[in-house]
């Protein structure tokens, strides 16, 4: 049952961890088969939409999975909530010279609790877990993929920023950063230099920089024409022989 008022297919989701509850979106395939497992995907969703309604992290990705991407790519979309003037990543989008801080913050806590939570209880295929978000998401994508390098089968930041010291542990998780050479919000060199640590160290992300999409580079990036989404969900983690997962 929904409790809440999240437009159908969507429903809210709560946590509480240490006695503070948040709220979350989540959408399920449309035909959930008995003993079948599904992708799930996890998206951070940009600064304008922070706060406690849940509704507000609908917006842009979300919603296509809630209409038309929700037939072709049956999944688990778990979209959770920061909190206001609070932050997934502890780099600012200022800051393109940003470290990321040893532990998580709050929000970043949060979202490692719902993603272990919505692992343990959902039917969910452990080698096809997807990771995407934009602006402040996109911050968050770089640094949950460095806290979790070995949960993601891929990860798709859209005009984010992360610490590049740290991001070579990701070489070998397929990455498909995007961001606008126009952006006026996040400079492009938060994903030029992540791009450059990667393939200096052997890693091969994939990087699409538009010349004018400006600070809206997920509305071009998460088009299906750009073929995002098929190649994501085209993505799987591979056991080692002692059947864990690489």
């Amino acid at each position: 049952m929904n409790r809440s008022t999240l437009p159908d297919p969507f429903q809210e989701e709560r946590i509480s961890i240490e006695n503070e509850e948040f709220r979350y979106a989540r959408l399920d395939p449309e035909m959930v088969q008995p003993g079948e497992l599904y992708p799930l995907v996890l998206f951070l969703h940009g600064a304008g939409e922070r706060g406690t309604n849940p509704a507000h992290v609908l917006a842009h990705f979300p919603v296509l999975f809630g209409g038309p991407y929700r037939m072709a790519y049956p999944s688990f979309l778990i979209a959770p909530q920061c909190r206001d003037e609070k932050f997934w990543a502890r780099i600012h989008w200022r800051d393109p010279a940003g470290r990321m801080a040893d532990e998580p913050g709050s929000m970043m806590k949060m979202v490692l609790a719902i993603l272990d939570h919505s692992l343990a209880t959902l039917p969910v295929d452990p080698c096809r877990v997807y990771l995407t978000g934009l602006s402040m998401g996109g911050f968050g994508c770089w640094e949950l993929a460095i806290r979790r390098p070995t949960t993601f089968a891929a990860v798709a930041p859209i005009c984010g920023g992360g610490d590049p010291d740290q991001v070579t542990i990701l070489k070998s998780t397929p990455i498909w950063a995007f961001h606008a050479a126009d952006d006026d919000v996040v400079d492009v060199m938060h994903s030029r230099r992540l791009v450059e640590a990667l393939r200096k160290v052997g890693g091969n992300p994939r990087y699409t920089e538009y010349p004018d999409a400006g600070h809206h580079s997920w509305v071009p990036g998460y088009d299906r024409a750009s073929g995002l989404l098929d190649w994501m969900f085209a993505q799987r983690r591979m056991p080692d022989i002692a059947g864990r997962l690489l």
